[in-house]
Order: C-alpha cells, then sequence, then structure tokens
C-alpha cells in the first residue's frame, strides 16, 4: 500500500491439487487459478484475531515490536469437503467492512433459547 508493506502471508496448497506453482501464478488469484483446474469451491473458514507483531515481522513489515496487527486465518474447501488453501496473514493495516442479510432464523433462535 503506497509503497509501504502493510502485511505477510503465508499460503500452504496441496501439491496434489496444484503440482506447477511459480510465481506469476501465486501473485494472480488462486481461486481463478483452482476453478481454472476444475476444481469446485465451495467454502471458507476465515478467523480473525488480534495480535501484537512479533519481532521478526517487525523486521518484515518496518515497524515497531508489539505495534497492534490482524492475524487472519483462511481455509478454502472444496465442495467434496478437502481443504485445497490454507492462509496465515498477519495484516498492520486491516480494515474490514461487511454487507449482510439479517437473518430472521438466527433472531428467533436466539429468542427461544434464551441468548
Amino acid at each position: 500500500m503506497q509503497d509501504k508493506i502493510t502485511q505477510i502471508e503465508e499460503t500452504i496448497l496441496p501439491v496434489h491439487l496444484f503440482p506447477k506453482m511459480n510465481d506469476t501464478l501465486v501473485e494472480s488469484s488462486l481461486q481463478k487459478l483452482a476453478l481454472s483446474l476444475g476444481l469446485e469451491i465451495d467454502s471458507y473458514l476465515t478467523s480473525y484475531k488480534a495480535v501484537s507483531v512479533s519481532s521478526e515481522d517487525a523486521k518484515i513489515l518496518q515497524c515497531k515490536r508489539s505495534t497492534s496487527a490482524m492475524n487472519i486465518t483462511n481455509r478454502g474447501f472444496l465442495t467434496s469437503g478437502e481443504a485445497f488453501i490454507v492462509s496465515d496473514i498477519i495484516d498492520i493495516n486491516y480494515q474490514c467492512t461487511y454487507h449482510t442479510k439479517f437473518n430472521n432464523e438466527s433472531l428467533q433462535y436466539r429468542d427461544q433459547n434464551d441468548r
């Protein structure tokens, strides 16, 4: 972002699904690559956790150790249930906005179960 390093991402892909990998493929969309190989993406499970930047990551991100950051862990699943991607991101400039549909069933469930 504006010539500043703001995140570190480590991604694991199964070799049997992605036997030919190179820098060009890694820098482009891994989702598009998966689809081009005939893989059917089903869903993602994403976790967010506030963390402090480690000394090692601070050197890469060119920031102070213990700077606040967001750790984002993302797992992508195929329709077969197999994980096709696991990524771990440390981001020091994280911002996210979601637009979600109202879930009336969830509200009714919480009302019925006093939650």
